[in-house]
């Protein structure tokens, strides 16, 4: 027989699931009792924990997972008193409480108003026409924030700590002016030994568990404040990840700095170019001759920065990564990613 804790974990992840499923079609409750109540405590909770160790939470989070694999299973093995159902138990109880959690301390904000609703923006995808008149605009905004920046390579001299400031102030003022419920900061750490993200194809991630923000310290400083800034809309609870690539546009846009500002307006310009360049090959090769050189030049430098870093197993990750969107009712799966480029055009020409 299952032992009684086994049942508890069990019965916790099934109903977080059918919970999960009322909230998706109740956005507007779940903005109200979890978005402005729920989700504020417990990012008051780890604010005041995790976020004020002097290394990052997920270490943590490893040790005692380890400790937890020990108790649970070799010692179990080791002294014989394994059993059909406790293997089974452990499994379903160990996964119905990583559900439990997750669900808990971050996930329901999948099923809070994305950010078209909150706008009152209507996105049904872009014509060709669209796209294009898009490309152009961006890069006519590109070549002008070229003009205003310096020396691009300051941002190389910034610590975590100074990167989070210089767009954490701006996030909160468009969260704010929107409406958004601001919770306590969350913590962003940026992670080494580098590239252990990037193998993964991702260059951040958010830990609910802990509730820091990762990013990876194998990227070009030039990417650092758009990627930076989606993590930290993570952390204040916007979990589709056009609606974070959308409010790092924003936040990186209202910046007083020119090198973040440009930053933001580069980091954008490269989703647009990719569906532009897809669609209008020939297009794009003419035009991509008239960019400036500091365009080009760091266009080429993070290719040859990502080759450094190639990706484990794509297929696998993003199948799994995929599922793992649609499961939480985004439907667009990884090409939400994409979808800045229609919130961005649908702003911008309102």
């Amino acid at each position: 027989m299952m032992r009684r804790k086994q049942l508890i974990w069990i019965s916790l992840g099934i109903l977080t699931l059918f919970i999960g499923y009322m909230l998706r079609h109740h956005p507007a409750f779940t903005e109200s009792v979890y978005g402005n109540g729920v989700f504020i405590g417990i990012r008051w909770i780890m604010s005041n924990t995790f976020n004020r160790l002097p290394f990052p939470g997920i270490t943590l989070l490893c040790i005692l997972g380890i400790w937890f694999f020990w108790r649970t299973a070799l010692m179990p093995l080791r002294k014989k008193t394994w059993t059909g159902w406790t293997l089974i138990g452990g499994i379903l109880s160990t996964v119905g409480g990583a559900v439990f959690l997750f669900q808990l301390l971050w996930g329901f904000n999948y099923f809070r108003p994305t950010w078209d609703k909150r706008l009152g923006i209507e996105v049904q995808g872009m014509t060709a026409e669209q796209l294009a008149a898009e490309f152009h605009r961006s890069t006519t905004q590109l070549n002008a924030a070229v003009k205003e920046v310096g020396n691009v390579d300051v941002l190389a001299f910034r610590t975590q700590q100074e990167h989070a400031v210089s767009v954490e102030s701006e996030l909160r003022g468009v969260l704010r002016d929107y409406g958004f419920p601001l919770s306590y900061s969350p913590r962003v750490r940026i992670v080494k030994p580098k590239g252990i993200l990037m193998r993964w194809n991702t260059a951040g991630i958010y830990v609910p568990f802990s509730g820091e923000s990762h990013v990876d310290a194998g990227m070009l400083p030039i990417q650092i404040p758009f990627t930076l800034t989606h993590e930290m809309a993570h952390g204040f609870g916007v979990a589709d990840e056009g609606d974070c690539n959308f409010l790092a546009y924003l936040a990186c846009n209202a910046s007083e700095e020119p090198i973040v500002r440009f930053a933001g307006i580069f980091s954008y310009w490269r989703y647009v170019a990719s569906e532009y360049r897809f669609t209008f090959q020939e297009e794009y090769n003419m035009e991509f001759q008239q960019l400036p050189e500091l365009v080009k030049r760091l266009l080429a430098e993070i290719r040859a920065n990502d080759a450094k870093y190639p990706d484990l197993f794509p297929r696998f990750r993003n199948t799994v990564y995929d599922t793992y969107l649609k499961s939480q009712g985004v439907h667009d799966g990884l090409q939400s990613y994409d979808r800045v480029v229609q919130l961005v055009w649908e702003y911008e020409n309102r």
